[in-house]
């Protein structure tokens, strides 16, 4: 009776059953927090990557010439690469879709961006063998971004008010932006100006004054409107 009364070193067991208790509560809350980091990390990337891509597909479309090595096009391309600069650089972890599957905006005006990366455990790892089970030596995590394209909206700014020839396309120039518009302020009537085989291609092309259509302007831009207010400098901010 004397031993089962003496306490010597019940304050070490209950030390180790308590360990145990904090160690099976502190593991999976660690795990978590990386996998939170993680996240953000890949949110981080899919927004960098659909900007890009939202920026290629608004100025030069879905031309297919540029590659990454996966027969992709440039769009996918654009979002790889911004993508790698921000620590995913594993392409196929990298979805782009012109035309997002999912959410409010699902036109082809959009770009929507998923990125899905494995994240290894720790403790859950750890805990899942234990059980039998090697389910938890990974976690995936992902992120997604949908960049908006606004067909017709301004990329191009010709500022000066009463210029002749403000934009002048000459000889076999070309100006590729498909879904963009170009402004042009001047309120004079040769405020644009093209000859030879210059081309234009945008959304539309708004004037002021006029584009001049004789003498060495000899070609019309079938896609200008003529007869538009004039807009601020987009880059001037009020004070």
């Amino acid at each position: 009776m004397k031993t089962f009364r003496n306490e010597d070193g019940q304050t070490l067991v209950f030390t180790a059953l308590s360990m145990t208790m904090l160690l099976g509560i502190m593991g999976p809350a660690i795990d978590t927090s990386l996998l939170f980091r993680a996240q953000r990390k890949v949110q981080t990337a899919a927004d960098a990557a659909a900007i890009v891509a939202g920026l290629e597909y608004f100025y030069n479309g879905t031309a297919t010439t540029s590659s990454c090595g996966t027969g992709t096009g440039n769009v996918a391309c654009a979002a790889y690469t911004a993508a790698s600069h921000n620590g995913v650089t594993i392409n196929n972890q990298v979805t782009v879709n012109i035309g997002p599957t999912s959410g409010w905006h699902t036109g082809s005006s959009y770009v929507e961006v998923v990125i899905k990366q494995p994240n290894p455990t720790f403790f859950m790892a750890a805990f899942g063998q234990l059980f039998g089970s090697r389910s938890f030596s990974s976690v995936n995590v992902g992120g997604r971004a949908v960049a908006g394209i606004v067909p017709g909206q301004a990329c191009m700014y010709a500022l000066d008010s009463s210029a002749v020839d403000a934009v002048d396309v000459q000889g076999a120039a070309v100006i590729t932006a498909p879904h963009c518009g170009i402004q042009i302020n001047s309120n004079n009537s040769t405020a644009l100006c093209s000859t030879g085989n210059a081309t234009i291609n945008s959304s539309g092309i708004h004037i002021v004054g006029a584009q001049n259509p004789s003498g060495k302007c000899n070609k019309s831009q079938a896609n200008a409107q003529t007869g538009v207010n004039t807009v601020p400098n987009p880059l001037h901010k009020s004070l």
